[in-house]
C-alpha cells in the first residue's frame, strides 16, 4: 500500500513556479540567459543533502518524513521505502 502522506507535484503548465517553492519551502531561481535552456526558471529545493534544482518537467517528491527529493534522488530503492509493507 502506498504512504498517503508521500505527495508529489511536477513543475509543468499546470503549477506556476511560485506554488511549488512555496509547498517545498524553495526559492524560485531564474538563472542567467548565457546558460541557453531556454527555460529559466528553476525551482532550488532544500533538500537533506543541500539545495537542489529542479527544472520545468521535473517532479519533487515530499517523503512521510516531511523530507523533499527530487527526480534524480528517487531511486527503486527510495520507492520501495515509501511503500508500506
Amino acid at each position: 500500500m502506498i504512504d498517503p502522506t508521500v505527495q508529489m507535484v511536477k513543475l509543468d503548465n499546470h503549477t506556476t513556479p511560485e506554488e511549488v517553492a512555496r509547498w517545498c519551502g524553495g526559492e524560485v531561481t531564474i538563472l542567467p540567459k548565457e546558460t541557453g535552456t531556454g527555460l529559466p526558471i528553476y525551482i532550488t529545493v532544500p533538500t537533506d543533502d543541500g539545495p537542489k534544482l529542479v527544472a520545468p518537467g521535473e517532479w519533487i517528491c515530499k517523503t512521510a518524513s516531511g523530507g523533499f527529493l527530487t527526480a534524480e534522488d528517487i531511486t527503486n530503492d527510495v520507492l520501495r521505502r515509501m511503500i508500506r509493507e
